[in-house]
């Protein structure tokens, strides 16, 4: 569950934890880059969950140039979505298990913990870039 990524927290300073958690190459390897072969059952092994619309989460991983070379809805507005909950779900567990915390470092903590590069890292981790869904220029640029 994504709470698991938020126990770097513990007894850490708030401050700090993007330091431990975050790395400072954002080179994804990807090796499908848009392969409509690709196993969605390896991705949701990885994460250890099973979807139950895999159209939607197709729509998750089509970055905005497969999109539009296939003329197709883009993760774009799953995203902003997703950044949401993210957030709500992130706030939520600091407010329940770190109660010593005052509100400004509760935003700090969150906001350090749903950055880009601890985002990265659990992108990482789950090999997300082999499951993108990247359209041609995407791929021209060598961008991953």
């Amino acid at each position: 569950p994504a709470y698991q990524y938020f126990r770097v927290a513990e007894g850490g300073d708030p401050y700090n934890i993007c330091n431990k958690f975050c790395p400072t190459n954002y080179n994804l390897p990807n090796k499908n880059l848009g392969d409509e072969t690709m196993d969605i059952e390896k991705f949701e092994e990885d994460i250890g969950y099973r979807f139950k619309n895999k159209k939607l989460l197709k729509t998750a991983l089509t970055h905005t140039s497969y999109a539009h070379d296939n003329k197709i809805e883009s993760n774009e507005k799953l995203e902003f979505l997703g950044d949401a909950i993210l957030e709500f779900v992130t706030s939520d567990y600091l407010y329940k298990n770190y109660t010593n915390l005052k509100e400004g470092e509760m935003t700090k903590v969150r906001a350090t913990v749903v950055c880009e590069e601890s985002l990265y890292k659990i992108a990482i981790k789950h090999n997300f870039s082999d499951f993108l869904y990247l359209g041609r220029s995407e791929k021209t640029c060598g961008r991953k």
